[in-house]
């Protein structure tokens, strides 16, 4: 090659270098502020988002001493409000915070329509998404979780109120955590998100025809409960004390029980339940112009979420006493969500 030839090319071939110089130092610069790729920075901008968040300072404080051992550049943080952190005697472990920094980054959309996702300790955590008649709601591993997420770079962070079981799964019935993990699904607040009417005409004790259907009466009303865990025998069964408070306007009833803000009082029968499926049963009745009405509430699990079936069962009143034919009965079915992990 001549020396001219060679001459002609070198303004070419620096700018070339030139500019992969600073595509190089462009990337690196980028970097530092928390981008994908450096797991280190962007954690740093994670954690300064939420020091921001005056309600979210002990989470905060623990995933600072934490934060060498997350490696990935995305994530996802459900980060739990300070009210949460006096809930319990026991200490936090360092995977209850871990478990709630998931893998990659899960935009609001795409969180909802997951099934599964992973934390960075490689807990999976179970998501279900309700939306229905204006009710939405987003759980994970069975707690609530706000949908109002804030983005920092390529990670996301959401907020909730509580801190996420390990698995959704039960304990036990004879292990010591088994109330309390009964108690978790059933205290918060609840909504009413279906209603079936069952009319059933008995013209002797052994035939039933039964016609179904569909009311909006009552969609949207609320419940609440307030959970105290309390241990009987094993001949007795494992039993939760409860509060519950209706809520479905000023004067209008829910079914056999409850107006605004009523009260009641009394036990969750937690080691066996009336209908497959349902992990816990409260059943009471009322007597009525002489005419009991039986009212049960049935918690369905394990599993991720939390729904409620709130039957209201009466007697054949309408056409003669109980257990006289020819019989016109009445059975309501309603269907709860819970809306919230606390009262």
């Amino acid at each position: 090659m001549k020396k001219s030839d060679r001459l002609k090319r070198n303004p070419m071939q620096a700018a070339l270098a030139l500019a992969f110089t600073l595509v190089v130092v462009a990337g690196c610069s980028s970097g530092n502020s928390g981008s994908e790729g450096d797991p280190a920075g962007n954690m740093a901008a994670v954690i300064e988002r939420l020091e921001k968040n005056t309600d979210l300072t002990e989470f905060t404080e623990s995933l600072k001493g934490l934060q060498n051992s997350i490696k990935e550049a995305d994530i996802t943080v459900i980060a739990v409000k300070n009210v949460a952190f006096g809930d319990d005697d026991a200490e936090i472990a360092s995977s209850d915070i871990t478990r709630h920094v998931i893998k990659g980054a899960w935009p609001l959309d795409k969180l909802k329509a997951a099934s599964q996702v992973e934390s960075v300790d490689g807990t999976k955590l179970a998501v279900e998404y309700y939306s229905d008649a204006g009710i939405e709601v987003l759980y994970v591993n069975d707690m609530v979780v706000d949908l109002d997420p804030s983005s920092v770079g390529n990670s996301i962070i959401y907020t909730t109120d509580a801190f996420m079981p390990a698995t959704t799964a039960l304990p036990s019935p004879t292990d010591d955590d088994y109330l309390k993990a009964i108690g978790r699904k059933i205290e918060g607040r609840w909504v009413m998100t279906g209603h079936t009417i069952y009319s059933i005409y008995m013209p002797d004790a052994n035939t039933s025809q039964t016609t179904e259907t569909s009311s909006s009466e009552h969609i949207g009303c609320g419940e609440t409960f307030y959970w105290s865990p309390k241990s009987m025998n094993t001949v007795s069964g494992y039993y939760g004390e409860y509060e519950l408070y209706h809520s479905c306007g000023s004067g209008t009833s829910i079914g056999a029980v409850g107006v605004n803000r009523r009260r009641e009082e009394g036990v969750w029968k937690v080691s066996s339940t009336s209908e497959p499926g349902f992990i816990a049963s409260l059943e009471f009745g009322f007597d009525m112009a002489g005419y009991r009405r039986s009212v049960s509430y049935f918690l369905q699990g394990p599993g991720v979420g939390s729904i409620m079936k709130y039957y209201v069962m009466y007697p054949g009143e309408e056409l003669n006493p109980p257990n006289m034919y020819p019989a016109q009965k009445k059975e309501e079915m309603y269907t709860l969500r819970k809306l919230s992990n606390r009262p």
